[in-house]
């Protein structure tokens, strides 16, 4: 018996001697929490994990860093789309009509000058709703002002006798389209409009539209077209001449026809303003 109470002695004398100094914890052997998770002091504990890498960390889906780097190589696409060479747009010639330069307008076409104004204020406001339509249904919910952005370092850089004012139209904050600068007289401005406009027609009319663009939205940019170059032509004693043969311009644009119905919409500012300031010189 008394070697019995010895070996109890001996057992509680050596766990006690094992167990943590002030706590009630088992000793990690024990508990062969040795054998799972190294000792704090251990120099095998891992070390702590490093933050990731700018670029790693882009790499996750949604992240702003990612949409930035995807929005600088886009940006990087339309600077090279930018210095392509121009294309060349061919005009067929009428046989026997004159150019457009010197056409004559006729004498006292005041009341015909006030209509051509009313219908490129009327189309110019139907071209920016159609455009935004067209911008809502095909592209996401976009719109004039973000598209304008996004390709603002790209020109179509049609050539027409409009083009130096056109290149000067403003989109606005409140996303108006405006434009300010000299006018001629209604003998000088008439054959520029008309020539700009056959030109712009021409140019509906050869661009390759996706499926559903052109029933559905450049349609009828072309008729707002051809309806304002009627109302021109009626200030003119001849009803028809050739524009330039051959037209330079950008054709290899991303979304080409953006820029088309930019064209449009930026040809009728300069019409709506030149039509306000000839009417006003004649008052």
């Amino acid at each position: 018996a008394r070697l019995w109470l010895l070996g109890v002695l001996l057992l509680i004398t050596i766990a006690a001697s094992s167990w943590p100094t002030g706590t009630s914890a088992a000793p990690r052997v024990a508990r062969g929490a040795h054998l799972i998770w190294p000792h704090p002091n251990s120099s095998t504990e891992p070390a702590p994990s490093t933050p990731k890498a700018p670029v790693a960390a882009a790499a996750a889906a949604g992240h702003p860093l990612r949409r930035r780097l995807k929005a600088r190589r886009h940006h990087h696409v339309f600077v090279r789309e930018a210095a392509k060479e121009p294309s060349v747009l061919i005009i067929n010639q009428t046989e026997g009509l004159s150019n457009c330069k010197g056409m004559e307008v006729k004498a006292n076409a005041v009341a015909e000058l006030e209509k051509a104004l009313q219908k490129a204020q009327s189309y110019k406001e139907t071209v920016i709703c159609l455009t935004e339509d067209w911008l809502q249904n095909f592209y996401n919910g976009t719109s004039i002002s973000v598209e304008s952005h996004l390709f603002k370092l790209l020109k179509l850089n049609l050539e027409h006798p409009l083009q130096d004012r056109v290149s000067q139209v403003t989109l606005s904050a409140e996303g108006k389209f405006e434009y300010k600068g000299p006018v001629g007289s209604l003998e000088e401005e008439m054959p520029k409009i008309i020539e700009t406009l056959l030109v712009l027609e021409t140019l509906i009319n050869s661009v390759n539209y996706s499926k559903g663009h052109y029933p559905c939205t450049f349609r009828y940019i072309k008729d707002a077209v051809q309806s304002n170059t009627a109302s021109a032509m009626v200030l003119m004693k001849e009803q028809q001449c050739n524009p330039q043969r051959e037209i330079h311009y950008n054709k290899g644009l991303v979304r080409l026809p953006f820029f088309v119905a930019m064209e449009t919409i930026k040809v009728l500012t300069v019409l709506e303003y030149t039509y306000e300031q000839l009417l006003s010189s004649r008052a």
